[in-house]
């Protein structure tokens, strides 16, 4: 992903390991502007609209370990045409429409971004409560060093 790649998180940061996107984002407050970050919380039909605006966007999601059979914390890098994507729709996601379908929808529908690239964490708790698994905050914090990283090398930082 470039520089200047809008950055999606979908979750919910009331429920545990959901909550990884938002965590995500909150992480990188502080280097990329508010209004290249973004946080949809249920209904992912709000993505389309963000997706009308973007030519490139990092989605960042949580998926079940049990369903997708990995580690918790574990990263999957994925585009929409990914097959492992059917991995990220889980019976424990709190999205009316899961995360394939919403891609699917948005690609007929011709507003698919151009480069989009999905992080999908594995969790392994979506109960209530918002402190993230172990793994889960280990495999978010590197992840934000990474962004922060790329971010740093291409962009001169906000004062």
């Amino acid at each position: 992903m470039g520089p200047q790649a809008e950055i999606i998180a979908l979750g919910n940061p009331w429920r545990r390991d959901d909550g990884v996107g938002p965590y995500l984002v909150r992480g990188l407050s502080e280097i990329i502007s508010a209004d290249r970050l973004h946080h949809v919380t249920g209904d992912l039909s709000d993505l389309f609209a963000l997706f009308e605006k973007c030519h490139e966007v990092l989605l960042v999601d949580a998926l079940d370990s049990a369903t997708a059979k990995l580690k918790p914390g574990q990263v999957l890098r994925l585009t929409a045409d990914d097959d492992r994507l059917a991995q990220c729709g889980s019976a424990a996601s709190s999205h009316a429409l899961t995360l394939p379908q919403t891609l699917a929808l948005a690609k007929s529908l011709g507003c698919l971004p151009e480069h989009l690239e999905i992080l999908a964490i594995s969790g392994q708790d979506f109960g209530h409560g918002r402190e993230l698994t172990p793994a889960v905050r280990r495999a978010a914090d590197r992840l934000i060093g990474e962004i922060r990283r790329s971010e740093e090398a291409t962009c001169p930082p906000r004062l």
